[in-house]
Formats: C-alpha cells, structure tokens, sequence
C-alpha cells in the first residue's frame, strides 16, 4: 500500500543545532526553536545567527525562538517540547505566531 504524502507545514526544533548552515536562511515554512538557557554545545551566538540570517533573508516573520530554564544541550522535558510542538501547530492551522520568549 502506498503512503499518503503530507506536506510539512512547520518545523519545530528542539534545539538550534538541527538549523545550521544556510538553511535556517532559506526557510518557508514557520521556524519554532527551543533552546535551553544554558547549552554548553549551542551558545547564545550561535541561536542568534537564525534572528540575522532570517532578517537578511526578509523572512524573520517565519522565526520564533523560545526558550526554557532547564541546563544542558537538549535538556528540555517532553512537556515543555509538547506545549512548543501545540504552540507551532496553532501557527500553521490557525495562523496565530506563538510569542518570542520563555515556555513555563
């Protein structure tokens, strides 16, 4: 039996790592990032390439970067990747772009 294509509408990334290189850039689809506030292999510098090279490539309004308090590369409980993964859902279903910032 053949499988049905569905076409992906958004990309959720549990960490920046996964959007490096020239890609992040040439995004169409709706971006949502989760980043820990303390990733000893992905800084700070590194997450803000995407807010530039998005900016350069006139699509920022497809980024949102969001964050947890949590230490460690990918340290992020599934609660919190499931309320990202709700959030980035609404963005493409219902075209409400989550807010920039922290997931409690």
């Amino acid at each position: 039996m053949p499988r049905s294509r569905t076409p992906i509408l958004g990309v959720l990334v549990a960490t920046s790592w996964a959007l490096a290189g020239p890609a992040g850039a040439a995004e169409s689809r709706p971006v949502l990032t989760v980043q820990t506030v303390y990733d000893q292999l992905v800084t700070a510098r590194d997450v803000s390439y995407y807010d530039v090279s998005t900016a350069i490539a006139g699509q920022q309004d497809l980024l949102v970067q969001k964050f947890v308090q949590a230490d460690g590369h990918c340290a992020i409980a599934p609660p919190r990747v499931g309320a990202a993964f709700d959030e980035l859902l609404g963005w493409v279903r219902d075209r409400k772009r989550p807010t920039p910032g922290e997931i409690p």
